[in-house]
């Protein structure tokens, strides 16, 4: 049916809606459409970079997306963007910023986070400046002026260009942002003193109208700070043809309602989920002769097309990712595919054969390999084997401001007014533009800042909702844009009462029954295109009414919560201190260096004097292992040759969760849902414990805000309060120091859950079954646990025995690195170290005696941990929390 359409309508308005695709992969889809008649290829990717290729031909007449880099820098003052979760190239960037906080001779790199609603990324800050929405532009132009007035890194045609631009000052952007002044001058000074600081621009989609010049503004002030060339690389850029913009989308949706696309494919698109409502795309999909959507999964576009045609996912099939400029990689299949299928490209060289004959030989991986060889030379299998090519430069030329920029180009820029109490819509760090909200991990995955799982919710300050009435898991009726959705609203202590916010990703209605639910938030985009050709949405006057119905949000607990997302558990030095139990710690910057450190290598630690929860008496559950024997008529003692340790700096941690998830995917974790975590019965073998401390505002309520994240295992404690209490030794201590779990022992009387001090074992409250493609996720390494038993961490015990035999095959033992932690492998900021604590050379032993190593809660209740943490550095007095 689909090849008698085709040649019916050869040489007609035949066209592609796809998603950013590149390299061979672009290749081949322009030459299906312009083979096929007169229709045109269109990538839609709902968070595109245009804006950022305006801005930069603007600024210096580069129409490029920069590379950027931390690499380097000692200050970061971030104007909203959301670099360690969502903006830019995450990972990279994640890996820098640990790198910028490493301690060295007493100092360290010093973060500034100015946005409305705190961030994971403003979690990590030093100083979270609560602006209003709208006056991110107003500030970036306040901090140019005062920046580029002392700089000398501007010439002086430059320097006047700029000032004359620039006329916003420090009292204006104060008032616009409600901010003090002062506060804005020493953040301005510390840019203009700073070696090496990289200023970063805020999300847009806070900016709406004003993103172009917002990152102009942004590009001159790093100009001024000498950050262009070394923070903002146009040498690895990404380039204009790789980023495409909406208007194509908008005009392919003109012509749709016309009567004029024939035949139109869609693949790894869901504009009829991401688009606004007013755009109107699943009405002119309906005009279309023939939609037909390459799918691996229905969405709401392929849900809506007339033929769906099923092709191989990503894991089975070939491809080519081209970003940055000499960043090329390549993709090939890691599974066998699963159907008699063909993944998409595949298909569409056999309809250039059959309909237009192409004569393309051979099927996408040869066509590929062809464009590959054409393109790069070289060796093809070498390239392969690598992954691809990995040539980026790693700084570019300082460039000089264009003449692009007329002289009034910020002469009429004002604050965005939408109210006290604006809506702003966040990018979901899980579901992004709503592409991975079918994915079980994600859901069962808690937002790092609200502890909140397998929901949409409203996210107000707790101030304004206790003033409206509002409780957690309140319905309400949000309304904004001409625009309304029914979502709980969630009052949290580290959002400001200045803004209202809604993460993107959910409100699916097509996926799986358990994947459909939330609200989609991009139904309050505008559907009128910005300056940047881009849908986007801003601050928006929204409105808020109960609607008397209330649900029952599935929270995971983070301690001492309960229900309670809000309960401070770390107070200021000089506060009261009585709730202290010293389990995420911090030390001033300054103190260090100095012998001021305890070291965790030991289990002695002073503490707090007024603390409520008593310190240790040095009374053991069992004798000191290191020279007791495993069995009593041998001489083999515990530790003779391994103890296993982790040891996790807090200093580099950002509470991504990437190590959550690793956890899942390498344990065979199961997902229990929303109405099992809203009982308690959640899996999860390793958690993001999220710490606050509040300052007093001078009023009764919370001033500054500081959060702390410390993940949490089984510590694999030597003193271990879950071993004595099981009847049936189903836990036990190995010779080589963990906390083993023998599953065929395990009666599930859960006392040891009971006697955890951690709280980090789990009970199997069912026998889970998967079903189907469920099963090809288990990792065979690892028993599928049943109904009835206890289970935990053991330091991925079974990489443990792999390595361990194959270090026996060769005669030896395990070195120092050949094992790794699936957390320890996926951390993005290398925040946790594993290795053998009885060898005193490896690099746990060193870290574990490193001054600002601690372990959790031992000085309290001496269980000796495995887990040594090393202490946040801060750039204040030290408290525990």
């Amino acid at each position: 049916m689909l090849r008698e359409k085709l040649t019916e309508n050869k040489g007609k308005n035949i066209s592609a809606l796809t998603g950013p695709v590149t390299g061979a992969v672009e290749s081949l889809w322009t030459r299906f459409v312009g083979d096929m008649g007169s229709g045109q290829l269109v990538r839609y990717e709902p968070y595109s970079q245009a804006y950022m290729v305006k801005a930069s031909e603007l600024a210096f007449g580069q129409a490029a997306v920069p590379k950027v880099s931390l690499k380097g820098a000692d200050l970061v003052c971030s104007l909203g963007a959301q670099f360690l979760e969502t903006w830019g190239d995450v990972t990279a960037l994640a890996r820098e910023y640990a790198e910028l906080r490493t301690v060295d001779h007493g100092k360290r790199g010093v973060h500034h986070q100015f946005e409305a609603k705190m961030s994971m990324t403003g979690a990590s800050a030093d100083k979270v400046h609560h602006a209003k929405p709208g006056s991110e532009t107003l500030l970036a132009l306040a901090l140019l002026k005062e920046v580029a007035a002392a700089s000398s890194h501007l010439s002086a045609e430059e320097k006047a260009m700029v000032n004359g631009m620039a006329g916003v000052s420090l009292a204006d952007a104060a008032t616009a942002t409600g901010l003090k002044a002062d506060d804005l001058k020493g953040v301005a000074d510390a840019l203009a003193h700073a070696k090496s600081a990289v200023v970063l621009p805020a999300e847009a989609l806070i900016l709406g109208d004003e993103v172009i010049r917002h990152h102009v503004a942004v590009l001159l002030l790093n100009k001024a700070l000498g950050g262009i060339g070394k923070h903002y690389n146009y040498t690895a850029s990404k380039p204009l043809e790789r980023v495409p913009g909406h208007k194509p989308v908008l005009d392919l949706v003109a012509a749709m309602n016309n009567g004029q696309v024939d035949v139109l494919f869609i693949k790894d698109a869901n504009p009829a989920y991401a688009l606004p409502p007013s755009v109107g795309f699943a009405d002119a999909l309906g005009k279309v002769g023939l939609s037909v959507a390459f799918a691996s999964n229905l969405n709401e576009t392929s849900g809506i097309a007339d033929l769906v045609i099923p092709v191989h996912h990503d894991l089975e099939a070939w491809g080519q990712v081209d970003t940055y400029q000499g960043l090329s990689m390549l993709q090939q299949p890691v599974m066998t595919p699963r159907w008699e299928m063909k993944q998409a490209e595949d298909q569409l060289i056999d309809l250039l054969n059959d309909v237009n004959s192409a004569a393309i030989e051979g099927n996408f991986q040869a066509y590929l390999k062809a464009e590959w060889v054409a393109r790069h030379g070289g060796n093809w299998r070498d390239d392969l084997k690598k992954g691809g090519r990995f040539e980026m430069a790693e700084s570019g030329e300082n460039l000089s401001i264009s003449g692009n920029l007329p002289a009034g180009y910020f002469s009429d820029v004002a604050a965005v007014s939408a109210g006290d109490h604006p809506l702003v819509l966040v990018d979901s760090a899980r579901f992004g533009d709503g592409s991975t909200a079918n994915r079980d991990w994600l859901h069962e995955l808690p937002d790092t800042m609200t502890g909140v799982a397998w929901d949409s919710w409203l996210e107000v300050s707790s101030h304004y909702g206790h003033e409206q009435g509002l409780h957690n898991g309140d319905m309400v009726e949000l309304s904004a844009n001409g625009q309304s959705v029914k979502v709980p609203v969630f009052l949290c202590q580290t959002t400001s009462d200045k803004v209202m916010t809604l993460a993107t990703g959910l409100g699916q209605t097509h996926l799986a029954p358990r994947h459909n639910r939330g609200v989609n938030a991009f139904t309050f985009l505008n559907g009128k295109l910005n300056d940047a050709e881009l849908f986007s949405a801003g601050p928006m006057n929204a409105k808020i009414s109960k609607t008397g119905e209330k649900v029952k949000m599935a929270t995971f607990h983070l301690p001492g919560r309960g229900d309670q997302a809000n309960t401070a558990l770390s107070l200021y030095e000089g506060h009261d201190h009585q709730y202290t139990r010293d389990l995420h710690q911090t030390v001033a910057a300054a103190s260090l260096g100095h012998g001021g450190g305890h070291g965790g290598g030991g289990h002695h630690e002073e503490m707090d004097p007024n603390s409520w929860f008593p310190i240790h008496t040095d009374k053991d559950f069992y004798p000191d292992r290191t020279d007791t024997k495993v069995y009593t008529d041998r001489e083999e003692t515990f530790y003779d040759t391994y103890k296993w340790e982790l040891a996790i700096d807090l200093n580099k941690c950002t509470g991504c969760g990437s190590c959550v998830t690793a956890c899942y995917a390498e344990n065979n974790i199961p997902v229990v849902g929303k109405d099992q975590i809203v009982k308690g019965r959640e899996m999860a073998w390793l958690r993001i414990n999220r710490y606050l401390a509040f300052a007093d505002d001078g009023h009764g309520g919370h001033g500054d805000v500081k959060v702390g994240m410390l993940p949490m295992m089984c510590q694999q404690c030597a003193n271990a309060p879950c071993e004595s209490v099981c009847p049936s030794l189903a836990t036990y201590h190995t010779k080589s120091g963990l906390n083993a779990m023998v599953y065929n022992r395990c009666v599930g009387t859960r006392y040891c859950s009971n006697n955890c001090s951690y709280k980090v074992r789990r009970f199997n409250w069912f026998s889970f079954e998967y079903e189907g493609d469920q099963n090809w996720q288990m990792n065979p390494e690892v028993t599928v646990r049943s109904k009835g038993v206890m289970e935990k961490c053991t330091f991925c015990s079974h990489r443990i025995r792999v390595a361990g035999d194959l270090a026996k095959d060769k005669g030896g033992i395990i070195q120092d690195g050949d094992v790794q932690t699936a957390c320890q492998q996926a951390c993005p900021s290398h925040a946790i170290t594993f290795g053998n604590y009885s060898d005193k050379n490896s690099e746990v032993y060193k870290v574990a005696h490193d001054e600002r190593a601690y372990r959790a809660l031992d000085s309290h209740i001496h269980t000796k941990p495995g887990v040594s943490y090393l202490k946040r550095v801060v750039l204040e007095e030290e408290h525990h929390g």
